[in-house]
């Protein structure tokens, strides 16, 4: 991206012969870059006035135990929409078989939204809410933040729905969507995962568990019901224009969210960063204030067993880039490093970019989508 021009989009394909080519539309998981347009959402309803970041996470979703009762933890209903973009609520992590383990073995898999719901709210937090000192990266955080995005809509939405239609169609966007687990229902457009080292797990998507491959059915809940956390596909041209979004100075188009809305976000985000807490919230792990609160440097990472991602900009400079991989994730984050090095910059894409005429065409059209 340069500015709000698409400038360079192109596939790669390095595999076995006859393996699916990459195109520059095929899509990919996106693993915990789906914290960004979580992130977008959340903020498009604060700037509604239909939610604000001190309103309490259980008087929007009213959750109850698996027996029905009220959460036994009584800092469960503390938790802000703030906390959960900061990744200080304090809420622990839970898989299928933790939720069947609180439904006591009468539930089946695969485990639904509701269920996972139920669950955690039968559970103890690990960190009184807010407590910036126990800042613990949390995908159940973002989580619980799709479920307010498609309650604050409707309570027939699926959080996807409520994305769609609100954020990604006003910027049309038609390339970012909810993964599924099982081969049989991959789209014929999505990319084809698997992890180098050929590796089978049970799989969470029926009570036989047969043994699957990596990233079919293998994740600890069905990426169907993640889209908040990590559960999101897309195509990289899709996903940069959420990049031009970030690095436009003006209002986003068909009224998805305002240049102050997105300027009071990175902020939050940078004041975090700033701070010296990692992993910093507000959909990104790094946000830096380059100038005056309103020019930004912003970098998120997503990893999986079977996937890869980053997702960069640079406001002041107006650069920015996405790049899907689908594969051993660890290609592009080795697993032996430790946040931050874990998700590192590519100062060297930006610079090559940077020093690079790509002339005058925005290539957004030639994939759908008008220029900004």
């Amino acid at each position: 991206m340069h500015g709000t021009q698409l400038v360079y989009a192109c596939g790669y394909t390095l595999a076995e012969p006859g393996w699916p080519l990459a195109q520059p539309t095929t899509c990919f998981r996106l693993a915990s870059v789906s914290k960004v347009p979580t992130a977008l959402a959340i903020f498009q309803l604060i700037e509604k006035k239909m939610l604000s970041l001190e309103d309490k996470m259980q008087d929007i979703l009213q959750l109850s135990t698996p027996s029905g009762d009220s959460p036994p933890d009584s800092r469960f209903s503390e938790i802000t929409i703030q906390h959960l973009l900061e990744h200080t609520s304090g809420l622990g992590d839970i898989d299928s078989l933790g939720v069947l383990k609180a439904f006591k073995d009468t539930a089946h898999l695969p485990v639904t939204a509701e269920m996972v719901n139920s669950a955690l709210a039968s559970l103890n937090l690990l960190s009184d809410p807010g407590n910036l000192k126990k800042q613990r990266y949390s995908n159940t955080g973002y989580y619980m933040l799709a479920q307010v995005i498609g309650t604050k809509w409707s309570q027939t939405f699926r959080p996807i729905d409520a994305y769609q239609k609100h954020l990604f169609t006003p910027l049309s966007i038609t390339r970012i969507r909810r993964g599924v687990s099982l081969i049989a229902d991959q789209p014929p457009d999505e990319a084809r995962y698997q992890n180098h080292d050929i590796r089978v797990f049970k799989s969470v998507m029926s009570d036989a568990q047969p043994l699957v491959a990596d990233g079919y059915g293998s994740d600890p809940n069905p990426i169907e019901i993640d889209e908040g956390a990590g559960g999101l596909s897309a195509a990289a041209t899709d996903l940069a224009r959420l990049i031009a979004i970030l690095i436009s100075q003006k209002d986003s188009p068909g009224g998805a969210l305002t240049r102050d809305t997105l300027t009071g976000m990175l902020a939050k985000g940078a004041q975090l960063t700033a701070a010296g807490f990692g992993r910093a919230g507000y959909g990104f792990d790094a946000l830096n204030d380059l100038g005056g609160g309103q020019q930004f440097y912003g970098q998120k990472g997503g990893l999986g067993d079977t996937t890869g991602t980053v997702f960069q900009f640079n406001r002041p400079q107006g650069w920015g880039f996405t790049l899907l991989q689908a594969g051993n994730g660890g290609a592009l984050y080795p697993s032996n490093l430790v946040y931050p090095d874990v998700y590192p910059d590519f100062p060297e894409v930006m610079n090559i970019a940077q020093n690079t005429d790509w002339g005058s065409a925005d290539l957004f059209p030639e994939f759908g989508m008008p220029s900004l």
